[in-house]
């Protein structure tokens, strides 16, 4: 039987609750503020018998989807068990899971995602719905309802949003795991430690070097019970399942083909996320030497040059990248983008994080949609939230991640210093989860010579620079006004990002420079030196009519 992640009052009653139809014990009590049972409506016919399941019944959708927003819009959320009817007989359930989250997603006007998982119990097959607490209101009929008891009954939105208001800091990876912190895996520990130690920082070499428990206390991962929040049962000890999927897939498949973290058809090895973050890091670095090395044996076979001429000739546990500008996509990337989806996905389901790698491209799924009022649309700009904040600054601590909100822009930044199309985030499955797709192809490889060529390299840092440089060398110039509108900053930081762009040189001579009031518009256009368009120039020569590689 499924066991839901413990930790939050949902998804313990939920495991208490299945527990107890598991041995066969009824009590009307189980219904509460936190879940309800429900028969598949239009079952039955007009004598009251059984009829047969169907994966796509729209009158129980319709239903359900009334009774999940009411779930959703109740302190903590609900959670719905679907298959069992009033008296506690398990009927059952055929319903197609994927399905009903779609229909309920729609039916709430794409307000609500539910997360949906089959358990069984006594061979019966069961739905469990669990609507996770909405941050705006969901109506259903153009009234908001909310659990008192276990009834759903009419509420202000005034009222609501007051409650709202009081519950938000609720954070299920915060919570106690109670599970004893002697259960540690000494291998996460490992990991914990070569993390740190790989950023070279006094502090992090300082915690590196503390005691097993003062390490794990100083990370944040123990209750005062002496015991692990879910932060740290899962970083740490992990969930007896794989939680990261990785696929690399090399251009000629006779160069070599990494594999996945767990060998299918195998019943993989209990690893905390931590271990699992480790091995996938390495097979990260290990798949980019791949790629360039792939790179340099085509180029080898173009032109005849070049410091290896097959596979055989290259040690891939010590061969180095050249020197030359990286045409993949960059490991900083997909490694922040793996980051994104492990720190924000929904650790209610139980799919693990799956990352897709070739040369050209990189894909990173996730489970879970975007919360907290973030869209696809305001990304970087809303104010960040997760549904795992503790997740989070233990993932910060460990050099892992930027600070909250800061992985976006790594990701974006990576990407358009090397000319590479920006990162495509969206919520796909109906709100279900969150892809990231990375892409090398079509890669502008004169603008990411020029930037490598630019002093301070400070400049490659910010994005904000970037993306302020990138417009004057598409456009030619840029304003004030037009700088706030691409870097979405007020005037001030604005003006100290094209002051920073103006000490910005080439070989000693300047890039950019301000030139005031021209054409008569009483603007100041921020453009190009000749030194600069000089440089350009040469670049687009030197890879229009040339088989050097950059």
């Amino acid at each position: 039987m499924h066991e839901f992640l413990r930790g939050d009052p949902v998804r313990d009653e939920v495991n208490r609750v299945l527990g107890a139809l598991e041995d066969n014990i009824w009590s009307h009590t189980y219904e509460s503020r936190y879940l309800d049972f429900k028969e598949e409506a239009g079952r039955r016919n007009g004598r009251g018998e059984i009829l047969p399941s169907s994966p796509h019944n729209e009158e129980a959708a319709f239903a359900l989807a009334g009774e999940a927003s009411c779930m959703a819009n109740t302190e903590h959320g609900g959670a719905l068990i679907v298959g069992v009817a009033d008296g506690g007989d398990i009927i059952g359930t055929e319903m197609d899971a994927a399905w009903l989250r779609g229909r309920i997603y729609a039916l709430t006007e794409h307000q609500l995602t539910v997360s949906i998982q089959e358990v069984h119990i006594r061979g019966r097959r069961l739905l469990v719905i669990l609507a996770p607490q909405a941050i705006e209101p969901v109506p259903w009929k153009d009234i908001i309802h909310w659990r008192v008891k276990d009834q759903c009954v009419a509420v202000t939105e005034e009222a609501w949003r007051e409650r709202q208001g009081r519950s938000l800091s609720f954070d299920w990876s915060a919570q106690d795991s109670k599970i004893p912190i002697y259960h540690v895996r000494p291998a996460a520990l490992k990991a914990a430690r070569s993390f740190l130690d790989a950023t070279g920082l006094p502090n992090h070499l300082d915690l590196s070097r503390a005691d097993d428990e003062d390490l794990l206390r100083r990370l944040g991962v123990v209750t005062a019970q002496n015991t692990f929040t879910n932060a740290g049962y899962l970083l740490l000890i992990g969930r007896g399942q794989p939680d990261i999927t990785y696929r690399f897939f090399a251009k000629n498949h006779k160069y070599s083909v990494l594999p996945p973290v767990y060998q299918e058809g195998k019943a993989p090895p209990r690893a905390s996320l931590l271990e699992e973050l480790a091995t996938v890091f390495a097979h990260i670095e290990r798949a980019t030497r791949i790629c360039v090395l792939e790179t340099e044996l085509e180029y080898a076979a173009e032109t005849g040059d070049g410091q290896y001429q097959s596979l055989q000739d290259v040690d891939l546990a010590t061969y180095e990248k050249p020197g030359r500008l990286l045409t993949q996509v960059p490991p900083r990337a997909i490694k922040e983008a793996l980051m994104n989806g492990v720190a924000h996905r929904d650790w209610a389901a139980s799919a693990p994080v799956d990352v897709w790698h070739s040369a050209s491209s990189v894909m990173v799924g996730s489970v879970g949609g975007f919360f907290g009022g973030v869209t696809a649309e305001n990304l970087g700009q809303h104010p960040p939230r997760s549904r795992n904040n503790a997740l989070v600054q233990v993932l910060v601590e460990l050099h892992l991640m930027d600070y909250q909100g800061g992985g976006i822009t790594t990701l974006r930044r990576e990407m358009l210093k090397r000319g590479m199309p920006a990162p495509l985030i969206e919520e796909v499955a109906d709100g279900d989860a969150v892809r990231v797709q990375l892409t090398a192809e079509g890669q502008d490889v004169v603008w990411a010579c020029f930037i490598r060529a630019l002093a301070p390299r400070r400049l490659r840092r910010d994005l904000d620079l970037l993306i302020l440089l990138r417009h004057i060398v598409t456009h030619g110039y840029v304003t004030l006004c037009v700088a706030q509108d691409l870097t979405a900053k007020p005037e001030r930081q604005c003006l100290n990002a094209l002051a920073s762009l103006e000490k910005s040189h080439l070989e000693g001579e300047p890039v950019v420079f301000a030139n005031p009031c021209r054409l008569g518009t009483g603007d100041t256009l921020w453009e190009l030196t000749d030194t600069a368009v000089k440089k350009l120039n040469s670049l687009r020569d030197r890879y229009a009519f040339s088989h050097q590689k950059p």
